[in-house]
């Protein structure tokens, strides 16, 4: 197995949280672990995010008032995606200075 490699095992670590964050529109950017703040891998966001939406999504659109659009409601979900991906990028390249 390469060491870049996403895999189940990893993926059943790190998903599973970022889609109980996201399901309550709590930006997943970062993660308790051992008794550490660290930030989410972009992988995780990226697959957290697909996994809610094409099985879950209504339970975040409910946590808007009926009268919002699904467009807003969308737009909303891709902005906290985007606000993880952006932290998490911004936290990598900052460690690694």
């Amino acid at each position: 197995m390469k060491p870049y490699s996403f895999t189940a095992e990893l993926y059943h670590s790190s998903v599973p949280e970022v889609v109980k964050k996201l399901r309550v529109g709590v930006p997943p950017i970062e993660v308790y672990k051992d008794n550490v703040f660290r930030q989410n891998d972009v992988q995780a966001i990226l697959n957290g995010g697909w996994e809610l939406f094409k099985t879950d999504i209504s339970s975040f659109f409910q946590l808007f008032d009926a009268e919002v659009p699904i467009a807003d409601r969308l737009s909303t979900y891709n902005q906290l995606l985007f606000k993880a991906i952006e932290a998490t990028e911004v936290v990598r390249v900052w460690k690694k200075a």
